[in-house]
């Protein structure tokens, strides 16, 4: 995907995952089945990993770089990264504490849902002030698959959303 496939995409999947869950009712928002997160506690965990993706890519490049480092490897494709993304999960991966969230209040959801459409516009702008190589050389951390490129990152974010929308699906069908 080029730069604006790419930010497209963020919008597109982004609005769905907003628009899923502005549609929950509040039983809906806060149900926890098992030990598994409610639809609040996605939507929280969604914006908390939004959020620094935003920093970073708000950074001036050459702090990225000294920070993080760049590679000359070519960026892998969507299917690749989301192939190598799913295999970690599998072999048990999980997010790191600070962006597990707590319990997420019926009350809470309306902030949450404001908040995530203006940190996609706010990571959007950002992507638009780079060049289609600083996506493929710059590199940031990432907590299952170490060092990726900015682009690989976006492609990343991009299926993280889809991928805590049917996580939240599948538990409020066992509601």
């Amino acid at each position: 995907m080029n730069k604006t496939e790419i930010k497209d995409s963020l919008e597109k999947q982004y609005l769905t995952f907003v628009n899923y869950i502005n549609g929950l009712s509040n039983d809906e928002f806060i149900f926890a089945y098992e030990s598994k997160w409610t639809a609040g506690q996605q939507l929280k965990h969604i914006v908390l990993c939004v959020n620094p993706l935003v920093q970073v890519f708000g950074m001036p490049n050459a702090m990225i770089e000294q920070n993080f480092g760049t590679t000359k490897t070519k960026s892998r494709t969507y299917d690749k990264l989301l192939s190598d993304y799913l295999e970690k999960l599998n072999q048990g991966g999980q997010a790191p504490d600070p962006l597990v969230p707590e319990i997420v209040a019926g009350n809470e959801k309306s902030e949450l849902l404001m908040t995530l459409p203006k940190l996609i516009e706010k990571l959007n702008t950002e992507i638009e002030d780079l060049t289609e190589n600083e996506l493929d050389t710059l590199c940031i951390p990432h907590p299952l698959l170490g060092n990726i490129t900015l682009r690989e990152m976006l492609y990343n974010a991009i299926y993280h959303v889809q991928h805590h929308q049917k996580l939240t699906e599948n538990n409020l069908k066992k509601m």
